[in-house]
C-alpha cells in the first residue's frame, strides 16, 4: 500500500464534519470524520475509517437503543448497559454524560478555545432536598479551611469565593504575590439542578506535605469549600490508601483529615 502525503497549504484544507452514533449501550460507538452518507456499519463488523477516527471512540458495538434513567435526585443518567448497570463515560466514568460531552475528552478541549464546560458536582448529592443542608454545608466549609475536599465526582476543581478569600487572607505577602486570576466561562451544576457560572479562575499557591505547589481552581459565588477534582488528583498522580487514611503524592505520604460528614480533607496550607 502506497501512502500519499498532502502538500497543500493549511488554509485550503477542507474541514469535515464529525459523525457520532450514541444510541447503543450508553457509549459513543462511532466517531468518524468525513462523509458517511448511505453507509451504515454492518452488525458485528468493526468500523474502518482509514486512520481518520479517534482511537478512543472508534469501536463499534451492537445492541438496541435504550431509554435514559433518572438518579435518586431526578437527574437524567445514561442508559443501562448490557450488564444492567448505568453506562458511563469512556473518558471519566461519569454516569451523567458520554465522552462526546466530557470536559476531559481531548477532542472537546481542542475544540473549545475558551475551555468552557459544564461540570456536575456530585459531592453534595446527600444534601440535595434536605432542609437542613445549609447547616451541614456551612459546617463542611468551616472544617475545610486550609484544606481541599477530595471529590472524585467533580471533574474540575472549584471553590466558593468566601472560602477563597479566607484562604488568601492566611497567605504570606510573598505568597499573595503568586496569586493570579483569569477569566473563565465554566458553569457548574449541583445535585439539586441549580447551575452557576464561574466568576474567575484563580491560581493559588499551596503546601502539600513538604512540597510547595499551586492549585488552579474556578471560583463561584456560593458557599462551598475547595473541591479538588479527579482531574487534578490524576495530574498529581495521587494514590489513596483508605485503610490508613493517607495519600501518596510524588513519593510523599500525607495524612488526610476527615470532616464530620465523612469527606476526606487534604491539608494545603502551612
Amino acid at each position: 500500500m502506497r501512502a500519499e502525503i498532502c502538500t497543500c497549504p493549511v488554509s485550503v484544507v477542507k474541514s469535515e464534519p464529525v459523525l457520532w452514533n450514541e444510541n447503543i449501550g450508553g457509549e459513543e460507538l462511532l466517531y468518524v470524520r468525513g462523509n458517511q452518507r448511505g453507509r451504515t456499519p454492518v452488525r458485528g463488523d468493526a468500523v474502518r475509517d482509514r486512520g481518520h477516527s479517534s482511537g478512543r471512540y472508534s469501536r463499534y458495538s451492537t445492541g438496541s437503543a435504550r431509554s435514559y434513567t433518572l438518579s435518586s435526585t431526578g437527574r437524567r443518567q445514561n442508559p443501562l448497559g448490557p450488564d444492567g448497570k448505568v453506562s458511563s463515560c469512556l473518558v471519566c466514568n461519569s454516569r451523567f454524560h458520554w465522552a462526546r460531552d466530557c470536559p476531559d475528552a481531548y477532542e472537546n478541549l481542542g475544540s473549545r478555545k475558551d475551555h468552557s464546560e459544564t461540570v456536575h458536582l456530585s459531592l453534595f448529592m446527600g444534601y440535595a432536598g434536605d432542609a437542613s443542608s445549609g447547616g451541614k454545608l456551612q459546617k463542611l466549609v468551616e472544617e475545610s479551611k486550609g484544606c481541599a475536599v477530595l471529590d472524585t465526582g467533580c471533574s474540575t476543581t472549584v471553590c466558593g469565593q468566601e472560602w477563597m478569600k479566607y484562604y488568601i487572607s492566611e497567605l504570606s505577602d510573598h505568597e499573595c504575590e503568586n496569586v493570579t486570576e483569569e477569566k473563565s466561562s465554566s458553569t457548574f451544576t449541583f445535585a439539586d439542578g441549580v447551575t452557576i457560572s464561574s466568576v474567575k479562575r484563580v491560581t493559588l499557591p499551596c503546601h502539600i506535605g513538604n512540597m510547595c505547589s499551586t492549585i488552579v481552581t474556578d471560583a463561584v459565588d456560593c458557599n462551598i469549600p475547595l473541591l479538588l477534582s479527579k482531574r487534578s488528583m490524576k495530574k498529581a498522580k495521587m494514590v489513596m490508601n483508605f485503610e490508613t487514611d493517607q495519600v501518596k503524592i510524588c513519593g510523599n505520604i500525607i495524612d488526610l483529615k476527615s470532616s464530620s460528614s465523612g469527606h476526606y480533607l487534604l491539608p494545603i496550607s502551612l
